[in-house]
């Protein structure tokens, strides 16, 4: 939802104050005083009302939820929280209402502009322009919700970027104020071995593989771990999280594991995982799809590895390293097969 337009108070004041002098000028008129009086009075309500209209609206939004006979549903107020334990809270008027989260389709507010303009830059794939405005954005927004989601914007952009340290950080920011967070497909998990980050996973993961409260923290802790040697705590705890009565976190911890078995994986294993991957969010499904196309490409089935990786390639524009990895494998794989014109295409997506 677009902030709502600004006004020059400034420019109002003044115009304001030329007419006021004119009408004070208007010494000829026996009615002058209370005349001016009463244009005093009806340009000072305009001022208040046009300084008042942005306070009122500040906080203002509205939720679109899913009602029990399977219809949408928009209320609009002031949502005062939006968590994965607390769902959305908004009031309207002296009415508060919660909503649990399975059943919110939508929501929206008034963002400051340094919020729109993070938006906008990221939309650009100009990722360094957006972290730094939603950086300012976080600082100057005092709604807790809020923070949660540009947070969740900065870690995608730095993920973007390849800031893979500064992207987990953030995301265990995110995940001591929501631990089950809303934005949990922003996190930042490994998916194909990167060797010169080993050691910064490894330091990353032992930090919060053991806060036992904090499902999201634990999951990421986890995939960082789980090619080190602490991997034996990393698949218990992938596997305690695989039973997790939230949704997207089983579903991510579960392929997590599927890390393990791509050198042994069976026709079965592949299938079953395919299976699973169409279950899931689509935001959740671009590591997963990624997975996938290395075990078809190992079981010497590369169509269906091609498949899984162009998925990755056109639903998840903005896993932009996840995209070239999986760019550089379909692309080989197209060349074996003696199709390099489609090759060459996926080239650029692999620069």
């Amino acid at each position: 939802m677009e902030s709502l337009p600004h006004v020059s108070f400034i420019s109002i004041e003044l115009h304001c104050c030329f007419i006021m002098v004119h009408l004070t000028n208007r010494k000829s008129d026996q009615t002058s005083s209370a005349f001016v009086c009463r244009g005093m009075f009806v340009l000072l309500l305009i001022l208040i009302l046009y300084r008042a209209a942005p306070l009122a609206a500040e906080n203002t939004g509205f939720l679109i939820i899913r009602t029990e006979s399977g219809q949408t549903k928009q209320i609009d107020g002031t949502i005062v929280e939006l968590s994965s334990r607390t769902g959305a809270v908004i009031q309207t008027g002296n009415k508060e209402e919660r909503i649990p989260v399975d059943r919110l389709v939508n929501f929206g507010t008034v963002l400051t502009d340094a919020h729109i303009n993070g938006d906008q830059s990221m939309k650009a794939k100009n990722y360094p322009e957006a972290v730094r405005q939603f950086q300012t954005a976080r600082a100057e927004e005092t709604r807790m919700w809020v923070k949660r989601q540009i947070t969740a914007r900065i870690i995608q952009s730095l993920t973007a970027q390849g800031e893979f340290e500064q992207a987990c950080r953030e995301f265990y920011l995110l995940a001591e104020s929501d631990p089950e967070t809303l934005y949990i497909a922003c996190i930042p998990l490994p998916w194909f071995t990167v060797p010169e980050r080993e050691q910064t996973a490894f330091v990353l993961g032992r930090q919060g593989i053991r806060q036992q409260d904090n499902p999201a923290m634990q999951l990421l802790a986890a995939g960082l771990l789980l090619m080190s040697p602490d991997r034996a705590e990393a698949v218990e705890t992938l596997q305690k999280l695989a039973k997790s009565s939230n949704r997207p976190i089983a579903a991510l911890a579960t392929a997590q594991l599927w890390r393990l078995k791509l050198f042994d994986a069976s026709k079965s294993d592949a299938l079953t995982w395919e299976e699973q991957t169409e279950l899931m969010d689509t935001p959740l499904q671009a590591g997963p799809h990624y997975l996938l196309g290395e075990v078809f490409a190992r079981r010497q089935d590369p169509e269906n590895a091609v498949s899984h990786w162009m998925k990755v390639i056109l639903l998840h524009p903005e896993q932009r390293e996840l995209v070239q990895q999986a760019a550089e494998h379909a692309a080989e794989t197209l060349r074996t097969l003696g199709r390099p014109e489609q090759a060459e295409k996926l080239g650029r997506f692999a620069r």
